[in-house]
């Protein structure tokens, strides 16, 4: 597309410079302290991360609409494919949080990966999942659409999570919760000790 933002500073707080959002050469309201910005796949859509430098905290704004004031929001905002969905992490008050469209938040513990986004979208479609790993106090989730699907006693092996690619089904690698004893494969919400980890992907995305 031809979209296109510009953060222009506008003055300065606190001895820093406090910058402001030009979307395609209009300044948008409400985006004082403007920091970085994404674009949606489908380039209608955008999140803008922002910080409010008298209070020291920040925040996000999507599509001009801003979001609860946190003491630290990450610059990553992951996006559905369908461009329907903006999640992206924050901290506050000694806790983290996945923020979905500015509305949802889920407690965390880490979420991350070394190998790709921790956000997992389904190829097409708005559907996601990420899981959290808190080892020490044995807190474990694996959040799906919204919901928690990870059954009591497994942690998640996080990385293993994908979607089908049609997006209507998912299956995620586990171990029993504190030893890294293989719990078998969670398919669809259910726990399965009778497949054995094959490919996810493609059309041998589970082999029996």
């Amino acid at each position: 597309g031809s979209r296109y933002a510009v953060i222009v500073r506008k003055g300065t707080i606190n001895y820093e410079g406090v910058g402001a959002l030009y979307l395609e050469g209009k300044l948008v309201p409400g985006t004082d302290g403007a920091m970085d910005i994404t674009f949606s796949p489908d380039g209608k859509h955008y999140a803008l991360r922002c910080k409010n430098a008298e209070a020291r905290t920040f925040f996000m704004v999507i599509d001009g609409k801003a979001g609860t004031e946190y003491q630290g929001v990450a610059e990553k905002v992951s996006w559905s494919p369908d461009s329907t969905k903006a999640i992206y992490q924050i901290s506050n008050s000694g806790r983290n949080f996945v923020v979905v469209n500015n509305t949802e938040e889920f407690g965390t513990g880490l979420v991350g990966s070394l190998t790709r986004d921790p956000i997992v979208f389904a190829t097409t479609g708005s559907r996601y999942a990420f899981s959290s790993i808190d080892g020490s106090n044995r807190n474990f989730l694996t959040i799906v659409d919204g919901k928690n699907v990870l059954p009591a006693g497994f942690s998640p092996i996080g990385d293993t999570l994908d979607f089908s690619d049609d997006g209507s089904r998912y299956a995620m690698m586990m171990n029993v919760a504190g030893r890294n004893d293989s719990g078998g494969l969670l398919i669809d919400g259910t726990l399965n000790n009778d497949l054995s980890p094959g490919l996810f992907g493609g059309t041998n995305w589970m082999n029996p």
